[in-house]
């Protein structure tokens, strides 16, 4: 029996996309890959699926997944209530409107930054000292500053820092 060729980029490990992996899966046990393996896990994985919201629910029609995806996550409750001051409402809702009209998009690594509802920057790759200098700035200024980074498909913490009107997502 062959096995089927593995790379990091079909590694089902390495992903977040939970169709992706039922794909790997089923091109794995077609290739008669670790059959039995595959065939336990891709039943767990149409369990979750068929657990998993209608992220597109009530949002315009069209839009990529990974966009549907974060409109979801931007749009659920944050707990502790702390973690997002009221301030970044005004980021999120401007942030929502961009994805829901196709002005934003999102591109893994990529991020975008907010301050008081507006966009200041296009899509760069994360800057740690650039986010900083900029957090500094418009904090220091009294305004609601937000870095739009959606990592999709994993789970995110904010943080938030006094005075309380920088948010930044992290992956954890």
């Amino acid at each position: 029996m062959d096995s089927a060729p593995l790379h990091p980029e079909e590694d089902i490990g390495f992903t977040n996309d939970i169709d992706q992996c039922i794909r790997l899966a089923r091109k794995r046990i077609a290739a008669g890959y670790m059959v039995k393996a595959h065939e336990a896990y891709l039943k767990e994985l149409l369990e979750v699926k068929a657990q998993e919201p209608n992220y597109a629910d009530g949002e315009p029609p069209g839009l990529s997944k990974d966009v549907y995806k974060r409109i979801w996550s931007l749009k659920q409750p944050v707990e502790p209530k702390d973690c997002v001051p009221k301030s970044s409402e005004i980021n999120v809702k401007a942030i929502l409107e961009a994805y829901r009209t196709r002005k934003l998009e999102v591109r893994p690594g990529m991020v975008s930054y907010w301050v008081d509802g507006i966009q200041i920057s296009g899509l760069v790759v994360y800057d740690l000292e650039k986010s900083g200098q900029l957090a500094e700035e418009h904090i220091s200024q009294g305004r609601a500053f937000w870095v739009e980074e959606p990592v999709i498909g994993t789970q995110l913490a904010a943080l938030t820092i006094p005075p309380s009107n920088l948010v930044h997502q992290h992956n954890v």
